[in-house]
């Protein structure tokens, strides 16, 4: 800006095949946005099988859709089996 430079805008395009998988107890995050958004999407892998106690708690809101596979989702008293195509 000093130099009366532009700084190139943000490419729009995510490229799946560019993003590395950050690994978290045995979930796989990838960004499927660009950071610094106020939309920060993740594609999530669930490994199969039970997750324990575990809780995940971020600020923000949570938006799912199973693309394969089932997710049981217990949100507070309530349970929800979700199958591909939910949300």
């Amino acid at each position: 800006e000093l130099l009366g430079e532009t700084p190139a805008a943000p490419d729009p395009v995510v490229r799946g095949d560019g993003v590395e998988a950050v690994e978290a107890d045995g979930w796989l995050y990838r960004q499927a946005g660009c950071p610094g958004r106020a939309m920060q999407p993740l594609r999530v892998h669930v490994p199969r099988g039970p997750q324990r106690d575990l809780v995940r708690v971020h600020p923000g809101e949570e938006w799912i859709f199973v693309l394969e596979g089932e997710l049981r989702l217990a949100l507070g008293n309530a349970e929800h089996l979700l199958r591909p195509g939910d949300s």
